[in-house]
């Protein structure tokens, strides 16, 4: 949990349509440490790939373990934890809630 809040405030600092982007989930970016400009603002743990729609607006991140069966996300402008099942890590499709639509849980 501590890691998710570690992750939106990075992506809170977000104030530019310049910089409005895709992370698409990849096995290299796991345990790699989270940036804000440059200062380390957080981890991913081994094994854990970090997915995320951003732009001025807002944003949506998604987390999997590499070895996992479940996808959550989260975004800023919902207080809920998402989860689905899946078997492929993906970066979310909107940078908000719309991004955690049909199959997606709220936890």
């Amino acid at each position: 949990m501590k890691k998710i809040v570690i992750i939106m405030a990075a992506f809170s600092l977000v104030s530019s349509a310049a910089f409005a982007a895709t992370i698409t989930p990849s096995d290299d970016d796991a345990g790699k440490t989270v940036m804000a400009g440059t200062k380390p603002i957080g981890k991913l743990s081994a094994s854990v790939k970090l997915g995320a729609n951003y732009d001025a607006s807002g944003y949506a991140i998604t987390t999997q373990h590499k070895k996992g069966t479940k996808t959550f996300g989260t975004s800023h402008d919902s207080t809920a934890i998402y989860a689905i099942e899946s078997l492929e890590a993906a970066a979310p499709n909107a940078s908000d809630s719309a991004a955690f639509g049909a199959g997606w849980t709220a936890m």
